[in-house]
């Protein structure tokens, strides 16, 4: 199948514009997707580490307590 050079330039002129409209659309979005995503997972990592925190010292905590106890004299 053959087109001619000025219908295969006029086509192709014809629909790089939507192609740039879309892309540039999609790169802002994705852009602003990204700089949320990237604060969603500061605050996921901020809670993950807190939460790794909290579980040694409950840990600790346990651990003493548990050392503590009347009647353990360890003999």
């Amino acid at each position: 199948m053959r087109v001619s050079s000025l219908k295969f330039i006029l086509a192709d002129a014809f629909t790089v514009l939507f192609t740039i409209a879309l892309m540039t659309g999609a790169g802002y979005i994705g852009g602003n997707s990204l700089l949320i995503l990237k604060k969603d997972i500061s605050k996921i990592g901020h809670f993950a580490i807190l939460t790794v925190l909290i579980m040694i010292l409950a840990y600790i905590l346990y651990k003493n307590l548990k050392n503590d106890e009347p009647g353990d004299s360890g003999v």
